[in-house]
């Protein structure tokens, strides 16, 4: 099966975001603890998109690999990771736990 990948420009989009999350932690280092309550905050709600990526990736047909290869770790720790809070046509399980920080952005 050949596939032609979707592109989506966002690498600009990514730096940039990047530069705004660094700017946030350097700011709530110098802040109270609400501050950096709400850091933990957009790290969760970081995780959350990263899992709905995952999931987004696997719908589309990428293997754990691939992946893993973009997460920055191995099919292995890719599929650990990941594969119980994902099906194969991408959806997450109900019946599976998921991180606490995911948890609680979802929650909030």
């Amino acid at each position: 099966m050949t596939r032609t990948p979707r592109v989506v420009d966002t690498g600009e989009y990514m730096d940039f975001a990047r530069r705004v999350i660094k700017a946030a932690g350097e700011r709530a280092a110098l802040a109270d603890p609400d501050d950096v309550a709400a850091l933990v905050r957009l790290a969760a709600e970081i995780d959350v998109q990263v899992l709905k990526a995952v999931r987004g990736m696997r719908a589309a047909g990428y293997t754990w690999d691939q992946v893993g290869w973009a997460t920055g770790t191995t099919r292995q720790g890719a599929h650990q990771k990941w594969a119980r809070q994902c099906t194969d046509v991408g959806t997450i399980r109900s019946d599976t736990p998921s991180h606490p920080r995911v948890d609680a952005c979802i929650r909030a």
